[in-house]
């Protein structure tokens, strides 16, 4: 696998870090938050790709900072396991065999793709004591609410949700 520096899109999606805010120099679980968000979303829709070590202007910046300070070096089965980990604890149901992580080289830099492969029914993301949908449109990743919510996971289970006379 190449990575090919192309616009974001329905299926692709960019993230600087995992988990690692550089500027701060400390874990940040907005970051890691955001990830779990893209997954769902291209879980929901056509699927797609999310690279990590890459910021949304398309400069490549690495995954080092971020392994050297989440797991003391160049762990990269570590980082692969806090990775899938995280999606295995946050999404309901589990996407056993729909998300697959992995590494790729480019530019002296070494950047995570995550492939996500698009599933069936509807997966949520576990946040506090709710379970929220989110979707990719274009380059965005977008949270369904009331109304929204509910005609996505009719539609997704096969029947359609009505409001009732007059709609």
């Amino acid at each position: 696998m190449i990575f090919e520096p192309l616009p974001e899109s329905t299926t692709r999606e960019y993230k600087a870090a995992f988990c690692w805010n550089r500027r701060s120099q400390q874990a940040d679980g907005n970051l890691r938050k955001g990830t779990l968000k893209s997954v769902a979303a291209f879980l929901n829709t056509e699927g797609g790709e999310l690279w990590i070590g890459v910021a949304d202007d398309l400069s490549t910046i690495g995954l080092a900072d971020e392994l050297e300070a989440l797991t003391q070096g160049q762990d990269l089965d570590q980082f692969q396991n806090l990775i899938e980990e995280t999606l295995y604890r946050n999404l309901f149901p589990l996407p056993l065999r729909h998300v697959e992580v992995g590494f790729v080289p480019h530019e002296g830099h070494l950047l995570c793709r995550v492939l996500v492969r698009p599933m069936p029914g509807v997966t949520y993301v576990k946040e506090g004591g709710t379970h929220t949908v989110y979707v990719r449109t274009g380059n965005r990743t977008l949270t369904l609410h009331d109304l929204a919510r509910d005609e996505f996971i009719a539609s997704r289970m096969g029947g359609r949700w009505t409001l009732g006379p007059g709609g």
